[in-house]
């Protein structure tokens, strides 16, 4: 594979629903994955890109793709390569039975924005992926807000919450709430424990955080008398 082979450019990704139906489409095949191949291609495709750059691995991880020879060394080299061009690398082996796999399906606002100092409600989703039933799961909750110059993140730990019990193939669902302090934007984050498939067991939410703008609604029809004081409206 190559940059012009990418199933998706860098930088066309406007609908996420669009892409992970896209994904789906997809068929399993039993032809080697040309591993090394690939993982250079997205180096070539993140080396210029600003920012934070992670590279997501999701595979099974046969040894026919990993060992030998010819693939070894060259696919040591390519992960070496993303590392010294600053790449976090999360490896998701889908090859395990994940008897524990808890997912965080997502988080989500409700509302289009958040507003400072008024309380915002945000939905946290959690699928059991495993095939055990889980009890008294810990889903720890952090907020990253701006200091005080705006040029660095601190962040704030919510109170923890718990997920009783959840049956494999369930979703359980939460909603916390948080009141941001100002203008500008937060970032939630929620961890769960380790399980067999550790790589979605966070997940993120950035807000944009807007300034309260007070309205007065006045409901009725003016007086038709001659206004005398502050009341005759």
């Amino acid at each position: 594979p190559s940059v012009s082979d990418a199933f998706v450019q860098m930088g066309t990704i406007s609908d996420p629903q669009g892409l992970a139906s896209r994904i789906e489409t997809l068929e399993p095949g039993d032809t080697r994955t040309h591993l090394t191949e690939a993982i250079t291609a997205a180096g070539d495709i993140l080396r210029d890109t600003e920012g934070k750059k992670h590279l997501y691995l999701l595979s099974d991880f046969r040894k026919i793709d990993i060992t030998g020879p010819t693939t070894t060394i060259p696919l040591q080299k390519a992960f070496g390569n993303l590392q010294n061009d600053g790449v976090k690398i999360l490896v998701m082996n889908f090859g395990l039975d994940a008897k524990k796999n808890l997912t965080v399906e997502s988080l989500d606002l409700n509302g289009k924005f958040a507003t400072a100092q008024r309380e915002s409600r945000i939905t946290i989703s959690v699928r059991n992926n495993g095939s055990a039933r889980v009890e008294k799961i810990p889903v720890s909750i952090w907020v990253s807000l701006p200091d005080s110059d705006g040029k660095k993140l601190r962040s704030v730990k919510l109170p923890e919450i718990t997920i009783n019990s959840l049956d494999p193939e369930k979703t359980w669902r939460k909603d916390i709430f948080f009141t941001p302090e100002k203008p500008g934007f937060a970032v939630i984050k929620t961890d769960l424990p380790a399980d067999d498939l550790p790589g979605d067991n966070s997940g993120w939410l950035a807000l944009s955080v807007q300034k309260a703008t007070k309205v007065l609604l006045v409901d009725g029809r003016p007086s038709p008398d001659i206004p005398e004081n502050a009341e005759s409206y």
